[in-house]
């Protein structure tokens, strides 16, 4: 069984469980906070061996090999669990590359908008 660590308050996580729940995988994978790893999980040593940027999502295979970050997480899941339907990934190469560009303009120009939002708070 897959563990995904995540945070129902990551723009990030929330990637990765959407693929789960589109590919309708979620019954593969159990969910935990990283909490449950670690307190401090940022800077404990152990979780940032798995994750050396101390982030999540952060996936852990039944071999406990850990896949970080969500784009990778999600492709991992696409190709691990293929035959599941819906294909996540388009076949045709401009819808392919669309898809590619909203992943993009999330992950550069988004998540710093959002992450800049949460540090001014805390």
């Amino acid at each position: 069984m897959l563990k995904l660590y995540q945070s129902a308050a990551s723009n990030h996580s929330a990637r990765v469980r959407m693929a789960l729940y589109y590919k309708k995988i979620e019954q593969h994978v159990t969910s935990a906070s990283p909490t449950e790893y670690a307190a401090d999980w940022k800077n404990d040593a152990a979780f940032r061996r798995l994750n050396p940027h101390g982030l999540i999502p952060l996936l852990l295979t039944p071999e406990s090999t850990p896949i970080p970050e969500s784009d990778t997480i999600v492709r991992y899941l696409c190709s691990a669990f293929a035959s599941y339907r819906p294909p996540l990934i388009p076949a045709e190469p401009l819808a392919a590359a669309k898809m590619e560009r909203i992943c993009r303009l999330h992950d550069v120009y988004l998540s710093p908008l959002q992450q800049a939002m949460f540090k001014a708070e805390g």
